[in-house]
């Protein structure tokens, strides 16, 4: 699905400070018009790191620590500094203004540590999509009772959509009861993948066992109980894999949780050849299919304090939407908003907060567009 392009972050509120190149400064230079010939590289870092100090309320050399000098980051600051006559000079400035902002967020992060860290399941974001899995699973549920083999519940999310996020709400809530998470190894042997089940159901023996004293001790296992396993990177599954959870829906009351990438499932409904009717059968089996998706109103749900007061929360939460859609998923959602939160602290967010946070996650990691099914 073609996402439109991102609309523009910057400017959205002109303030006095700001000047025709459409930077926020919070904060007036003593030297505007040398501060605004500056090197372009150096200007947006300057700005974003004495937002940082003046929340910090650090003195100059507390904030620069080893990196710069005090005297140096305030005439950086006021338009005082004397620009080198080297490219080189100029990058050497550049860095050292991108370690300084690196510091400042890890002393942001310090002075917010007070609170206790959470895990996944705190951070859990109520979502949609969650509802539809364990609706499903209550599907599920009841076709042990009538014998119905179509047992399986699909979650499908591109890299870092909150998959494994999902899983472990779902083990918290005891709707899950064990997890596998594949290897590569299991798709080159069948004895790794029963193995991998036999330690999710908290088998003994499983090392020494053969291949098939496993399969026997999982069937006699799963034959006495029963309960959900969630399975991740089902990529990673030979078809002897995939034949065997077959006859697991076929002889036990298990019910499944598949996640997969998008293109995985679309590519086993499409696969051709001796081994197609296998795989589709096992597609067959499904009570439904659940796609993740991040969108605006989930990033709003994720930190409700950051949009409080903000006129173009809106706008900001379908950028970032759109930006988590070409890479990064939930993981974009979290370090952007995190970011803009510790940078935009009691004053309250703006566009650029939004569209600084998102040139760091990109800096890390490139944004690659989601193609067309």
């Amino acid at each position: 699905m073609p996402h439109q392009a991102m609309p523009s972050l910057h400017h959205n509120h002109p303030e006095p400070e700001e000047r025709s190149d459409k930077l926020a400064l919070s904060w007036t230079p003593k030297f505007p018009e040398q501060f605004h010939a500056s090197p372009d590289a150096w200007k947006p870092l300057i700005a974003r790191c004495k937002e940082i100090q003046q929340n910090l309320s650090l003195s100059d050399g507390s904030f620069t620590g080893p990196l710069l000098t005090g005297s140096a980051w305030n005439q950086l600051c006021n338009g005082a500094y004397r620009v080198p006559t080297t490219q080189r000079g100029i990058e050497s400035i550049k860095d050292d203004l991108t370690a300084l902002l690196e510091r400042g967020k890890e002393l942001l992060e310090k002075k917010a540590s007070g609170r206790k860290p959470l895990n996944v399941v705190d951070q859990f974001v109520m979502r949609e999509e969650y509802t539809a899995v364990t609706d499903y699973l209550e599907d599920a549920v009841k076709n042990i009772e009538d014998h119905n083999e179509e047992r399986i519940v699909f979650v499908l999310g591109e890299t870092r959509q909150g998959k494994s996020s999902i899983i472990a709400k779902l083990k918290a809530e005891n709707k899950v009861h064990w997890h596998l998470k594949a290897t590569p190894a299991m798709k080159k042997s069948y004895k790794e993948f029963l193995a991998g089940i036999a330690l999710a159901l908290n088998l003994r023996d499983v090392k020494e066992s053969t291949g098939a004293k496993l399969q026997k001790a999982i069937l006699g296992k799963l034959d006495k109980v029963t309960g959900v396993l969630a399975i991740e990177e089902l990529k990673s599954f030979s078809n002897d894999a995939l034949e065997f959870l077959k006859m697991l829906l076929n002889d036990t009351q298990l019910c499944l949780v598949v996640c997969m990438l998008p293109g995985q499932y679309r590519h086993i409904r499409k696969c051709r050849g001796e081994d197609s009717e296998d795989r589709q059968q096992f597609l067959g089996r499904s009570v439904g299919v659940v796609n993740l998706e991040v969108t605006p109103k989930l990033v709003a749900s994720f930190a409700p304090k950051l949009w409080k007061g903000c006129a173009d929360a809106r706008m900001l939460q379908t950028a970032i939407a759109e930006e988590a859609a070409k890479g990064g998923g939930m993981s974009l959602v979290r370090d952007v908003c995190r970011d803009a939160l510790l940078i935009a602290g009691t004053s309250g967010v703006q566009a650029h907060h939004i569209s600084d946070a998102l040139t760091d996650f990109r800096r890390k990691i490139p944004a690659m567009e989601r193609r067309a099914a």
